[in-house]
């Protein structure tokens, strides 16, 4: 799980802030800093299709906001899904359970805004010819050493049949950062924040003069 904390360094602000009493003063800040939050959460769903093929939405989804609390002033930015991590920070892809390859996908892995079919997902393509899904696959080897996964389509007329790369077969492969959550909230922090609390502490501000509190929702 990659999580990026949001808490401004208000304190020394607060302290300094002598219109307010007890109760509104944490309400103000909390409220400041889970708007920005919130803003820097719809900033970073809305870039991603500009870094990534968007095939299931509940991967957009899966950016959250642990919400700021009066007795902790902390909103927490983050992303549920552990494989993100790696997108965020860049690094390498290995292998796992003791397989000596990853399979990359390529496009004919699936159609243009798809998911990859489960007759074609990897683990269930064989490495020695035979028949998948009505289709021969086969991993196959090419003049400079590059092993790719594909299957055997017919080709109509005298062409005769052709293969089909699904996927290229690597030892590992590098991922570059772009996710850039941290940027984005970063970002939202720096330009959204004080426009967050000046709201805060003026909806405080009318509240007080009504003789009311402001209270956690």
């Amino acid at each position: 799980m990659l999580r990026i904390g949001v808490k401004s360094s208000i304190d020394q602000a607060l302290a300094a802030i002598s219109a307010f009493d007890s109760e509104q003063l944490p309400f103000a800040a909390s409220k400041a800093l889970n708007d920005t939050a919130y803003a820097a959460q719809k900033a970073v769903r809305a870039a991603m299709p500009s870094e990534f093929t968007i095939r299931r939405d509940w991967v957009v989804q899966q950016v959250k906001v642990m919400p700021s609390r009066k007795a902790d002033l902390v909103a927490t930015i983050y992303d549920d899904n552990d494989f993100m991590v790696r997108q965020e920070y860049g690094g390498e892809k290995m292998s796992i359970d003791g397989k000596a390859m990853i399979a990359v996908p390529l496009r004919s892995a699936f159609p243009l805004k798809s998911i990859v079919p489960n007759d074609l997902r990897p683990r269930n393509l064989p490495n020695t010819l035979r028949g998948v899904g009505g289709q021969m696959t086969a991993r196959v080897t090419i003049k400079d050493g590059r092993q790719f996964l594909a299957r055997l389509m017919p080709g109509g007329g005298t062409k005769g049949n052709r293969l089909e790369f699904l996927y290229r077969l690597m030892p590992s492969a590098q991922v570059k950062p772009r996710l850039n959550l941290r940027a984005i909230t970063q970002r939202v922090v720096s330009e959204r924040f004080g426009e967050f609390m000046s709201k805060a502490l003026a909806m405080a501000m009318a509240t007080r003069r009504k003789g009311g509190a402001l209270k956690d929702e």
